[in-house]
């Protein structure tokens, strides 16, 4: 048997595998199965894909002669060489994982890093009256360092955080100065950290947390859950993102960490809050048109039916694992704050979308199985749906027609949730 024929129906078999491996990748990734039996459906189409793929290898090389075939071995070689060196550094960083607790080798997630990276706002970006930090939040500059005595608080949420209002009417905003207590007194400085994040869900405020908030070494992560959409179901990550690997999620965590330790370390004295700018009366934005905003609304109702849908329940099931892992990572340190749709505050709004039909859902399921479930493993949670019920009777909490809470809701959410957090057994 002529050895150099094995050798190329070996390196055929290989080339095969390979593509049917990567194939395989980029159809889950495109269409991610939530079946066993869809996932292998889909792997047997990839592995016919493949073997056909595979056997026109031979005949292609033959016919492009020796020069082709010299520079096919060449790269056969560099990416032989480039997967060992992937693979190692994949099994030493894995290893290394798990007896280093650092947010440079925490557990990657590269669905959230992606969507993080799409939906965070660019350093210097205006957004309403104010700019974006260095680190692409709606807040002062952060710093590793703090001052003596000061406690500090990580929030992390989604859109809520961001904000449609002023800088200065932002429910964190006014967290930070209402926790400072009166100027004089004898209360520790309380420093909150708004890391808001548009269209973030559960899953990115842990990875967010895993991989950047803990190098400021908060007191108390307060995560905000807006129970009109953090319940949903998110795509899991596919091998194909860069950043489901160790070897590249640390380089760039490392990349982005030393970059900030270098600008910090160049600022001389501590940044001031975000620029500012005069804003008139009513600003904040021009919320959906009528038919729009009951569309969000009428979708955001299938979470109160008492008989979920499949979609809906494997929402609560993912969410509830991840509140799981962030019960178990955060630790002590976690606490939690339930921000409520407005169709739960606004009755006239929820008996508009529910008239055929009200019977079949329950404006409260979210909550009770959400404080039911941290109070459960001790961690402190704050409802704030009947404090925004009872002051919707004063005035609206939310914007016309935008999902967010105006500046009426901001003021009352901030004063509750400082409210208690001053409370000894929440702090």
């Amino acid at each position: 048997m002529d050895p150099g024929r094995g050798a190329r129906k070996f390196r055929s078999i290989v080339h095969g595998a390979v593509l049917l491996a990567y194939v395989a990748l980029l159809i889950v990734w495109i269409r991610p199965a939530e079946s066993r039996s869809a996932q292998m459906r889909w792997l047997l189409l990839a592995g016919g894909a493949a073997l056909a793929a595979g056997a026109l290898v031979a005949p292609v090389r033959r016919a492009c002669g020796r020069p082709a075939r010299a520079v096919a071995r060449v790269l056969d070689r560099a990416l032989l060489a480039t997967i060992a060196v992937v693979v190692a550094s994949e099994i030493e960083l894995r290893l290394l994982a798990k007896v280093v607790d650092s947010p440079l080798l925490s557990r990657p997630d590269g669905r959230a890093a992606e969507r993080l990276a799409e939906q965070r706002l660019a350093p210097g970006e205006k957004i309403h009256d104010s700019y974006a930090n260095a680190l692409g939040f709606v807040d002062e500059e952060f710093r590793f360092e703090r001052e003596e005595g000061t406690r500090r608080i990580a929030a992390l949420g989604d859109s809520f955080l961001v904000g449609v209002v002023p800088y200065a009417e932002n429910f964190a905003t006014r967290l930070d100065v209402a926790l400072d207590g009166p100027a004089g007194g004898t209360a520790p400085r309380c420093e909150v950290m708004n890391f808001g994040v548009f269209g973030a869900s559960p899953r990115d405020y842990l990875h967010l947390y895993r991989t950047e908030v803990r190098h400021f070494e908060p007191d108390r992560v307060l995560v905000c859950l807006f129970v009109g959409n953090d319940l949903d179901y998110r795509r899991p990550t596919s091998l194909l993102h860069a950043d489901a690997l160790f070897a590249v999620s640390f380089v760039r965590r490392f990349g982005a960490w030393a970059a900030e330790a270098e600008r910090q370390a160049r600022a001389s004295t501590r940044p001031g809050p975000p620029a500012t700018h005069s804003a008139p009366v009513g600003y904040y934005g021009v919320g959906f048109t009528p038919e729009v905003f009951r569309m969000i609304e009428t979708r955001r109702l299938e979470i109160f039916r008492r008989r979920p849908s499949r979609e809906v329940a494997l929402g609560y099931e993912q969410s509830m694992g991840t509140f799981e892992q962030m019960v178990a990572e955060i630790g002590p340190s976690l606490r939690v704050v339930l921000i409520p749709d407005e169709l739960q505050v606004n009755d006239a709004l929820y008996a508009e979308i529910t008239r055929d039909g009200a019977e079949a859902f329950d404006r409260e399921l979210p909550q009770r199985l959400l404080n039911r479930f941290f109070l459960e493993r001790g961690v402190p949670v704050l409802d704030l749906l009947p404090v925004l019920r009872e002051a919707e009777r004063v005035a609206p909490t939310y914007q016309e027609r935008d999902t967010h809470w105006g500046i009426h809701g901001n003021r009352v959410a901030a004063e509750a949730i400082a409210a208690w957090l001053r409370r000894p057994e929440v702090w």
